[in-house]
């Protein structure tokens, strides 16, 4: 999905938060689960990816703590695991609302929204 060559590194960056919000999304919601969620989005090919190609020190910091997720459930006592798990991803949801926050502000070089709205012909 990151990988398309036309997109720009805001795009990439954009795609990359707005993925994670959702991944983070099932995860409260149940839908998802860690093992899934590792599996699926938060392995080794995907970190090594965002690390060579994307080169932005939030994304990684996102990615180390996805892949993180399952052994919180596994190493700590249930009602601990519970909490930490809670906290890693409220960690990622705010470091992806971040991105995208610092992302929309880069985009529109200093200019409000508006100012980037095509005048009516």
């Amino acid at each position: 999905m990151l990988q398309h060559a036309h997109a720009t590194r805001e795009q990439k960056l954009e795609a990359f938060a707005v993925l994670n919000l959702g991944i983070i999304q099932s995860l409260w919601s149940g839908v998802l689960n860690s093992d899934r969620a590792i599996e699926r989005f938060y392995n080794a090919e995907n970190c090594l990816y965002v690390r060579r190609q994307i080169k932005d020190a939030t994304c990684d910091e996102i990615m180390s703590r996805g892949v993180l997720l399952g052994d919180l459930l596994e190493i700590l006592p249930p009602a601990e695991s519970q909490r930490a798990f809670a906290q890693e991803l409220d960690t990622i949801r705010a470091l992806s609302l971040k991105l995208l926050s610092t992302n929309a502000r880069r985009s529109t070089n200093g200019r409000s929204k508006r100012s980037l709205v095509p005048p009516h012909a």
